[in-house]
């Protein structure tokens, strides 16, 4: 049993370290108008007055309506993926906020937090041997 451990221990560091590098999305602190963000063309949260989160992969403007643009992935009868994109109707008088995506940061974060956390993993290491 204790060898079992032993060998399952480093693909479970390994999976975990894996899982920390999976893409996030950040999105900057400062509220922009509905021009900024469809002039952006980048992923966009929007936050409703009654306190809904609304994410899309950007924001157009067609005929003096917003339009929120996301793409959904579909599978049909045969399991074959398709993205399908999908237009929403915005109601600019029922937005509170618009953030935009910060692309630095979310270059970033998911190189930067394994780094980090497996600098404390091999400092906690050190310090016990």
């Amino acid at each position: 049993m204790k060898t079992l451990k032993k060998q399952f221990r480093p693909i479970t560091l390994l999976l975990a370290f894996v899982m920390l590098f999976q893409g996030c999305t950040v999105y900057k602190s400062a509220s922009v108008t509905f021009d900024e963000a469809v002039r952006a063309e980048t992923k966009v949260k929007l936050k409703t007055k009654n306190s809904e989160t609304l994410k899309f992969n950007k924001l157009e403007l067609e005929d003096g309506q917003y339009f929120g643009v996301k793409e959904i992935n579909k599978d049909d009868a045969f399991n074959i993926s398709k993205m399908e994109i999908v237009k929403t109707q915005i109601d600019e008088n029922n937005i509170e906020v618009i953030k935009i995506k910060d692309k630095t940061m979310s270059t970033i974060l998911p190189f930067a937090i394994p780094v980090v956390l497996f600098g404390i993993l091999l400092g906690s290491v050190a310090i016990w041997y």
